[in-house]
């Protein structure tokens, strides 16, 4: 138990994409799990969702492919796929709110029925719901960390707090307009559910009075936590908004240099180049730095993240690596 043997992370095509932003932040411990391929399709997901226009998408996807081209090692090939693939979630998220260049789907007759977030308040719930399903994924993957380090028992409060918090998230959707259904008259059960799991084996093997005080403790930062992760989110929400902002002045501008004499079209083209340019710039410098601040904050802890793990780093005779 006390010995610390070396990582090596071993994942799939696309968890592998992820592996170098995991490694901004530290290794997994040896014993624990390896949080790639968990919080890859979020990362990705929170990317399209600060840059949700088709437009941008397509760009992101074509300048993959052509650096991808011209790139002379694995890592940089890599490197460029996962570019592919923050290109594909901005057309994912761009059709979802019907944004194209700035423009607005919504408003192109049947086109626009395909688009299935209506409106800024959707895309704001949009954020807290995603928030509330990696927050809750983590809490579970914690569960089955701690069954499987420590035993069945040691993971059971954890379980309690997933029932506790899924449960509160059902309840708190429906005053966010979602439709109370079948389901949210389950919730209060799973509340209820989760706070004896909570209560009763937050320490297993202990006497049940300090099973009961550390109870309290846990509910208490249980509740604070995941209110202020929730809110964490909204960033999603702020970011994807902004940059749709900026596309629309930018789309009005350009209108304006239209209008000029002999030279519009081509002011119209250079500005719109430019403008849409440094707004897709802008939009993937904040739609990779929040998701990383998402994920090593929000899901890591949730996750019961621990770390540091020491690299692996294999015997080589001095010059003979290239």
């Amino acid at each position: 138990e006390e010995d610390r043997p070396p990582v090596l992370l071993r994942n799939g095509w696309f968890s592998r994409l992820f592996e170098p932003i995991s490694k901004m932040f530290m290794l997994p411990y040896y014993r624990e799990f390896d949080l790639t391929p968990f919080f890859a399709p979020f990362f990705m997901l929170f990317f399209g969702f600060c840059n949700a226009d088709l437009s941008y998408g397509i760009v992101l996807i074509g300048l993959g492919a052509l650096l991808k081209a011209k790139a002379k090692n694995e890592s940089a090939r890599n490197m460029f796929t996962l570019v592919q693939a923050f290109g594909v979630a901005s057309i994912v998220m761009g059709w979802l709110t019907g944004t194209v260049l700035g423009y607005d789907l919504k408003a192109a007759g049947e086109i626009g029925k395909l688009v299935l977030i209506r409106s800024t308040d959707q895309i704001f719930n949009f954020a807290l719901l995603l928030g509330a399903i990696q927050i809750l994924f983590g809490v579970a993957i914690k569960a089955v960390k701690l069954m499987r380090q420590k035993g069945l028992l040691h993971g059971v409060s954890s379980w309690g707090a997933f029932l506790f918090l899924l449960g509160v998230s059902v309840i708190g959707s429906t005053q966010l307009g979602a439709q109370p259904g079948r389901l949210a008259g389950y919730a209060k059960y799973a509340i209820v559910a989760g706070l004896v799991l909570i209560f009763l084996f937050n320490s297993p093997r202990k006497n049940i009075l300090v099973n009961l005080g550390l109870g309290v403790w846990t509910l208490y930062n249980l509740v604070t936590g995941f209110f202020g992760d929730i809110l964490s989110y909204i960033r999603l929400f702020a970011l994807g908004v902004s940059s749709t902002i900026l596309g629309i002045v930018v789309n009005a501008m350009a209108q304006q240099l239209a209008a000029v004499p002999l030279v519009g079209w081509l002011l119209f083209l250079v500005f719109m180049i430019l403008g849409h340019g440094l707004n897709l710039a802008l939009g993937a410098l904040g739609g990779f730095v929040h998701p990383m601040r998402l994920t090593f904050v929000e899901f890591y802890k949730n996750a019961g993240f621990e770390g540091p793990g020491l690299e692996y780093r294999p015997f080589s005779k001095a010059g003979s690596v290239k």
